[in-house]
């Protein structure tokens, strides 16, 4: 393959001949000179980008082969939805398993953060914003409360 360099606006450009044709080359390292070249432009989020130093001599490179590209970067995080909005990874949200209960019982809280597009724990669409502990109401004689229904219920005559 054949180098060229052409002026151009002026710099000079290399181009490899091939065929027919000058294809202009991005990866020009001089005869005796030393690069750090990437297998790809992109690697996902949480890896890293391993350059692969390549030396040239006589116009030819050792190392691999595939290490072509003279840059890499780290893709975007993924970002998590809860089925209407949409949270940047890293966002994090605390909110409780329900908006009411009865006491003795307390409310509890969950917080859930968005990591690289899933939730750590629960979405936020699964939570409440508050919680409140209400008491539990005085039931005649023979009645019970019954939370789900917020009745008191029974049969006084049992």
């Amino acid at each position: 393959m054949l180098t060229k360099k052409i002026p151009h606006r002026g710099r000079e450009k290399f181009f490899a001949k091939i065929g027919n044709f000058y294809l202009q080359k991005t990866n020009i390292i001089p005869h005796g000179k030393n690069d750090i070249l990437y297998t790809t432009k992109t690697v996902p989020f949480g890896k890293k980008c391993n350059g692969i130093e390549r030396f040239c001599f006589d116009g030819n490179l050792d190392g691999d082969k595939s290490a072509i590209y003279n840059s890499c970067s780290v893709e975007k995080a993924a970002s998590c939805t809860d089925g209407t909005n949409t949270y940047n990874d890293g966002y994090s949200f605390t909110g409780y398993t329900d908006n009411l209960v009865y006491s003795p019982n307390t409310c509890d809280s969950v917080t859930t953060s968005c990591n690289s597009g899933k939730w750590t724990n629960v979405s936020p669409s699964n939570l409440y914003n508050s919680c409140s502990v209400k008491a539990i109401p005085d039931c005649p004689s023979g009645y019970n409360w019954n939370p789900t229904t917020e009745k008191c219920e029974g049969d006084p005559l049992d």
